[in-house]
C-alpha cells in the first residue's frame, strides 16, 4: 500500500463506522482509479488538484453521513436537546468543530492585522522546512523508493563472497556459469532467478553514432520481475542465445519516445548496435530503467554477449564475475530457508570447481533491505542523515526564532488575554487558541517550504557531477515527501508553540489587566525564556558556520595542491575504440592520424594520449615484480597503478622526466619492452642507485622483463589527498589502448577548441563514439566536485542559520527596549547619560551572543571530529575557523543591537514617564 493510500485510509475515520465497514473496499478502489486519472498526471500541480478534490469530496460526504441520523431524528418530530436557559443545544459531536472553525477564523484575522510578523514567521519556517524537505526527498529517493516490479517483498539479492578477495568488496557480482548452476539447483526454493549486468553498445544512426548503456539479462528477466511491456513482448526462451537468427532486444520507454518517435509500429523494426542489427520485440513500461542507477536504454539476452563483444569471456569463464543476481522466493519459503539451500549448493559448486570456487560462497540479502548495495547503503545513509541533521539545526534555529516571536507577540497581547481570563475563559481554551495560531503559521511555512524544496531539487538536478556515466536521478516531491513536510510542519507548530502558549497564559490577572511591565517581575524573568531561545539560535548558527568554515578551508587547500603536472588549459576527448571494431594496428593508425589532425588546429601546442588520466574516473592496477636486491618481493608481486601513454603524453601534461628519457618512436611492438616509473617506485626499490636501466616484470611473474628507461616526477593519480603511490607507465606503441583519452594542450581557452576537435574526430570516422569531450579544467572539476558541494550546502545552511539568528536577536533586543521604556525613563530622569543607556542595551545583546557563541564553539569542537575524514589538510579544531566565527558573531551582535540601543538612548524621560 502506498503512502497516499495509507493517508486516505486514515482519513476514512471521518466516516461513521457502519459506513466504513460497508464501503471501505469500494472507497479504496475509487481512490486508486482516480489517482491514475490522466487529469492528475502532471506532477505536483496534478497531485495538489487530486488531494484538493479528494479532501473536498470526503469532507462533504462524511459530514452528510454524520448528520444523517440527526436529520432523521428531527424528521420524526423530536426536538433537539435544550440547555437550562431553554435554548436548543448543538450536538456535542460538532462542538469541537465549531470551536476549531472560530479559532481558525480568529487566527487569520490576527495574522492579517500583523502582516510583517506573519511574513517574517512564515519565511523563517519556510527556510527550515524547505531545506529539510529537499534533503529528505534525496533520502526518500534512495532508501524509501519501491522497485518498479511486481511484489518486491519476495525478491532477494544473491551475491558472491570470496574469502581471498582483498578488494574489500564483501558482496560481489557473480559469473554466468555460477548463475546457471545456482538456478538449476535451487528451483525448490525459488520461483525464478535472473542475471543482469551493465554493458555499453554503440547505436549507429546514419552517419552518426552514440554510446548507449544497456543491460545484458537472462531471458526470463522481465517475467520473473513481473515487468509488463508497454508495447509488444519481452524475451522468450527460444530467443535466448539465438545468435544465428536475428538478435532481439527490448528498448526503454524514453528511448522509444526520443529516438524512435513514439510510433506504435516500432515492433519488428531493426536498429544497429555495435555493428549488428537487432530486432525490437518490445518497449519497456514508462518509469522502468532496469536494476542499476543508470540511464539504461536497451535490454538483450546475455547469451548474445559474444556477438557484441567477440573477445569477452563472460559466458565461459567462472572468473569473469561481472553480473548480478536476483531471485524470487516461492510462496511460503522464508529467506532463511533459501539462504540455507544456497549454502549447500554453493559448497557443491566449489567442490566441483575447486580451481575457481574453492573460496567462494553465495550470500542472500532480501531486496527490501538493499537500496544500492549492502556496503554502499550505510555510507550513503550516514551522509544523507548527516545532511538531515545539519538541516535540522537550521530548522531548530527557525523554530526558536518562531518561539521567540510568539512569546513577544503573546506578551504584547497580555491585556487581551487578561480580559478573556477575567470573563471566564479557561486556560486550556486560551492555550488551544494560541496553538491554533502557531500551527497555522507552521502550515503556511510548510507550504512555502514545499515551494522552496521544489526549487532546491530542480537546482540540484541541474548540477550534476562531471562524469561520463549517465546517472539516473529520480528525486522529486511525492506522497512520502508531502507527508514528511506535513508532519514536520504540524510538529513544529505544536512543539514550539506550546511553551509560549503555556508561559503566556500563566500571567497574573491584575498585572495583565493593568498592562504593566514593572520592575516587580525582575530582570531574570524579563530575559529568561526568550533570551535562552536567542542563545540557542546563536549556538546552532555557530556550529553550522564552523562546519562551513572548515569545508571552505578544505576546499581552498584542495584547490592549491600540486597535482604533479602543469597543464591547465586544454581539451580532453574520450573515445571507445574496443567497441568500434578496430583491431590493434587499426587503433594505432587511427589515433596517430587523429593526433596529427588535432596538432595542426589553431592554438594547439601539443597532443598526447593515454588510457587513464590522472585524477580521472578510471582505475588500473596490476602486479609488478622489480628485479632488485634491496626489497624482497613475494610471489604475488606488488600492486602498482599503471597507465598506457604515447610519446607526447609527458610533454602535453607537463610531467617532468627526472632521469632517463620519455617514450619515443623507437618503442614499438617489435622492440624490447620498456616502462617509465615514478620517483616513489624508483626510490622504494633502488634507494641508493639509479632505477634507469633496471628491469621489472609487469602483469605477472612470468611476463618478459621490461627495462626502465625513465623516472617521472610523482603526482596525484586517484585523489588530491592521497599519499605517494607507486606508478608505472607503458608505451602505447607496445600496448594498444581500447579506451583512449586524447589530450590537447592549448595556449588559449579550452572552450574555443571543443568544436574543432569534435569536427576532427567526425572527419576521421563519423561512427566513432565520443564518450566525453570536455575542457581539461572541467576534468579537474571532478576532484573538487564533492568538496565544493559540501562547502556550498553547509555554507548555505550556515548562512540561513546566521540570518535567522540575527533576526531573532534583533527582535528580542528591540522588543525588550520597547518594554523597558519606563525603566529607561527612570534611569535618565535620575541622571543616566545616553552613552550609558546605549552601553546597557548593547551589553545585554553582547551577553546573549557571547553565551551562545561559547556554547556553539564548544559543541562544534566536539562534533567536528566526525568530519575529519572529509577535510583536506585542515584540523577539525582549526583555530583560524573558530576565531573567524567568533569575530563574525561579534560583528553580527553589534549590527543587531546598535539600532535598538540608539532608539533606547533617544527616549525622552518625561514622555516615557507620562506614557506610563
Amino acid at each position: 500500500m502506498s503512502i497516499g493510500e495509507r493517508i486516505f485510509t486514515a482519513l476514512l475515520l471521518a466516516y461513521p463506522g457502519s459506513f466504513r465497514r460497508r464501503y471501505h473496499k469500494d472507497l479504496i478502489a475509487f481512490f486508486r482509479a482516480e489517482r491514475r486519472n490522466p487529469l492528475y498526471a502532471d506532477g505536483i500541480p496534478g497531485s495538489v488538484r487530486f488531494w484538493r478534490n479528494t479532501l473536498s469530496d470526503l469532507a462533504r460526504v462524511a459530514a452528510s453521513e454524520r448528520l444523517a441520523p440527526i436529520a432523521r431524528h428531527l424528521q420524526r418530530g423530536h426536538a433537539p436537546r435544550s440547555t437550562r436557559s431553554g435554548q436548543p443545544s448543538r450536538p456535542r459531536a460538532f462542538a469541537g468543530v465549531d470551536t476549531l472553525t472560530r479559532d481558525v477564523r480568529h487566527t487569520f484575522r490576527m495574522l492579517a492585522r500583523s502582516p510583517g510578523f506573519t511574513a517574517l514567521a512564515v519565511l523563517s519556517l519556510a527556510l527550515g522546512i524547505g531545506a529539510n524537505t529537499a534533503i529528505f526527498s534525496i533520502y526518500s529517493s534512495v532508501f524509501l523508493r519501491e522497485l518498479p516490479v511486481e511484489d518486491p517483498g519476495s525478491l532477494v539479492e544473491i551475491y558472491t563472497q570470496d574469502s581471498e578477495d582483498d578488494s574489500g568488496l564483501q558482496y560481489g557480482p557473480s559469473s554466468y556459469a555460477d548463475f546457471v548452476d545456482l538456478r538449476e539447483q535451487t528451483r525448490d526454493v525459488f520461483d525464478g532467478m535472473v542475471l543482469y549486468g551493465v554493458t555499453v553498445v554503440i547505436h549507429e544512426v546514419g552517419d552518426e553514432s552514440e554510446l548507449l548503456f544497456g543491460e545484458e539479462v537472462s531471458a526470463d528477466y522481465f517475467d520473473v520481475l513481473g515487468v509488463r511491456p508497454a508495447l509488444g513482448r519481452t524475451f522468450i526462451p527460444a530467443e535466448d542465445g539465438a545468435i544465428g537468427a536475428s538478435p532481439t532486444l527490448v528498448v526503454s520507454h524514453s528511448f522509444w519516445l526520443s529516438r524512435l518517435g513514439g510510433v506504435p509500429d516500432v515492433l519488428g523494426r531493426s536498429i544497429r548496435l555495435s555493428g549488428h542489427d537487432f530486432k525490437i520485440v518490445g518497449v519497456a513500461p514508462a518509469g522502468f530503467g532496469g536494476m542499476f542507477p543508470l540511464q539504461v536504454e536497451v535490454w538483450f539476452p546475455i547469451t548474445l554477449d559474444p556477438l557484441l563483444h567477440p573477445a569477452s569471456t563472460r559466458l565461459e569463464s567462472r572468473g569473469n564475475m561481472t553480473s548480478w543476481i536476483k531471485a524470487r522466493l516461492k510462496q511460503g519459503v522464508a529467506a532463511q530457508q533459501a539462504r540455507a539451500a544456497l549454502t549447500v549448493v554453493s559448497a557443491r559448486i566449489a567442490e566441483q570447481n575447486p580451481e575457481t570456487n574453492a573460496t567462494r560462497k553465495a550470500a542472500l540479502v532480501p531486496t527490501d533491505q538493499v537500496s544500492l548495495h549492502p556496503q554502499l547503503d550505510g555510507v550513503i545513509r550516514g551522509f544523507t542523515v548527516s545532511l538531515l541533521a545539519v538541516a535540522g539545526l537550521v530548522l531548530l534555529t527557525a523554530c526558536t526564532n518562531l518561539a521567540s516571536m510568539l512569546m513577544a507577540r503573546a506578551l504584547a497581547r497580555r491585556r487581551e488575554i487578561g480580559i478573556r481570563l477575567a470573563l471566564g475563559a479557561g486556560r486550556l481554551r486560551l492555550v488551544r487558541q494560541l496553538l491554533t495560531e502557531s500551527i497555522t503559521l507552521a502550515l503556511l511555512g510548510g507550504l512555502a517550504g514545499l515551494g522552496l524544496a521544489y526549487w532546491l531539487i530542480r537546482t540540484l538536478l541541474a548540477v550534476r557531477p562531471p562524469i561520463m556515466v549517465p546517472i539516473k536521478v529520480d528525486i522529486g516531491i511525492d506522497d512520502k515527501v508531502l507527508l514528511f513536510a506535513l508532519v514536520l510542519s504540524v510538529l513544529t507548530g505544536v512543539v514550539f508553540g506550546l511553551l509560549p502558549a503555556l508561559r503566556t497564559t500563566r500571567h497574573q490577572l491584575v498585572v495583565a489587566l493593568k498592562d504593566e511591565y514593572g520592575l516587580t517581575e525582575g530582570r531574570l524573568r524579563r530575559v529568561g525564556l526568550r533570551s535562552s531561545l536567542v542563545v540557542a539560535q546563536v549556538a546552532v548558527s555557530a556550529v553550522l558556520l564552523v562546519c562551513a568554515g572548515l569545508f571552505l578551508r578544505s576546499l581552498a587547500n584542495a584547490s592549491g595542491v600540486d597535482p604533479g603536472f602543469t597543464l591547465r588549459e586544454g581539451v580532453v576527448a574520450t573515445l571507445e575504440l574496443s567497441e568500434s571494431g578496430y583491431g590493434a594496428q587499426e587503433r594505432r593508425a587511427l589515433l596517430d592520424e587523429l593526433r596529427t589532425r588535432i596538432a595542426v588546429l589553431p592554438g594547439v601546442e601539443s597532443v598526447g594520449l593515454c588510457d587513464r588520466l590522472p585524477l580521472g574516473q578510471s582505475l588500473s592496477v596490476t602486479e609488478a615484480y622489480p628485479e632488485t636486491p634491496h626489497v624482497e618481493i613475494d610471489e604475488d608481486g606488488v600492486d602498482v597503478d599503471i597507465a598506457t601513454v604515447d610519446t607526447g603524453y609527458f610533454r602535453t601534461l607537463g610531467i617532468p622526466i627526472l632521469f632517463g628519457r620519455a617514450f619515443d618512436d623507437t618503442d614499438r611492438a617489435d622492440s624490447p619492452p620498456v616502462v617509465i616509473v615514478n620517483r616513489t617506485f624508483a626510490t622504494r626499490f633502488w634507494p641508493s642507485e639509479s632505477a634507469v636501466g633496471k628491469l621489472v616484470r609487469v602483469h605477472g611473474s612470468d611476463a618478459a622483463p621490461s627495462m626502465i628507461v625513465g623516472v617521472a616526477a610523482d603526482g596525484k593519480y586517484r585523489s588530491l589527498g592521497e599519499r605517494a603511490r607507486l606508478f608505472l607507465y607503458e608505451p602505447s606503441g607496445q600496448r594498444p589502448v581500447g579506451l583512449a583519452h586524447v589530450v590537447a594542450a592549448t595556449s588559449g581557452s579550452g572552450e574555443e577548441l571543443l568544436q574543432p576537435v569534435r569536427q576532427a574526430i567526425r572527419g576521421l570516422d563519423s561512427h566513432l563514439p565520443i564518450l566525453d569531450l570536455i575542457t581539461f579544467s572541467q576534468h579537474m572539476d571532478l576532484m573538487l566536485f564533492l568538496p565544493r558541494a559540501l562547502a556550498a550546502v553547509v555554507a548555505g545552511l550556515g548562512l540561513l542559520a546566521l540570518i535567522l539568528g540575527t533576526t531573532g536577536l534583533y527582535g528580542v533586543i528591540a522588543y525588550d527596549v520597547s518594554r523597558r521604556t519606563r525603566e529607561v525613563g527612570i534611569r535618565m530622569s535620575v541622571g543616566a547619560q545616553q552613552s550609558q543607556v546605549l552601553r546597557l542595551v548593547m551589553w545585554d545583546g553582547l551577553k546573549l551572543v557571547g553565551t551562545g557563541t561559547a556554547v556553539g564553539l564548544l559543541i562544534a569542537f566536539v562534533c567536528t571530529r566526525m568530519l575529519e575524514s572529509m577535510l583536506f589538510n585542515v584540523s577539525p579544531a582549526d583555530p583560524i575557523t573558530f576565531i573567524a566565527v567568533t569575530v563574525l558573531f561579534l560583528a553580527v551582535s553589534l549590527a543587531a543591537t546598535v539600532k535598538p540601543a540608539k532608539r533606547a538612548s533617544s527616549i525622552d524621560p518625561v514622555e516615557a514617564l507620562r506614557c506610563e
